[in-house]
C-alpha cells in the first residue's frame, strides 16, 4: 500500500511514483497504464485525483492518452532521460541546500561525497 505524506499534494506524490516506477522501468515505454479506476484503487484516492495526475504526466510528456483505447507511456526515451536527469538535479539541489543551510561549506559537502562516506 502506498503511503502519503503530509508534505506535498497526494496527486503529485503519485506522479511521483508513477514518474520512479518508468525511470526504474517497471513500467515501461509504451506500456498502457492501468485505468483511472485502477488507479484509484491502488492507491486508494479518488479518481479525480487520479484525473489530475494523468493530466501532469500527459503535460510533461511522460504519457499519451489515445481517446477510448488508454493512457500509455511515452516511446521517448530521450524525453525519459531528459526527465530523469531534471529530477536528479533538482534533487540533488535541494539536499545542497539543506545542508549549506545547516552551516556546511561546499568544500565539506564535496569532499563527503567524493570520499564516498555516504552509506556509513
Amino acid at each position: 500500500m502506498f503511503k502519503f505524506l503530509n508534505d506535498k499534494p497526494i496527486f503529485m506524490q503519485i506522479v511521483e511514483d508513477i514518474l520512479t516506477k518508468v525511470f526504474r522501468e517497471e513500467i515501461t515505454l509504451g506500456e498502457k497504464l492501468p485505468s483511472v479506476r485502477e488507479l484509484a484503487i491502488m492507491y486508494t484516492v479518488n479518481p479525480n485525483t487520479i484525473q489530475r495526475v494523468i493530466s501532469e504526466l500527459a503535460t510533461r510528456g511522460v504519457v499519451e492518452i489515445e481517446r477510448g483505447k488508454g493512457t500509455y507511456v511515452t516511446k521517448k526515451i530521450e524525453l525519459i532521460i531528459k526527465l530523469k536527469a531534471q529530477v536528479i538535479k533538482n534533487e540533488v539541489g535541494i539536499f545542497i541546500n539543506k545542508l549549506l543551510k545547516m552551516g556546511l561549506k561546499k568544500t565539506e559537502i564535496v569532499d563527503v561525497v567524493k570520499a564516498g562516506d555516504l552509506y556509513d
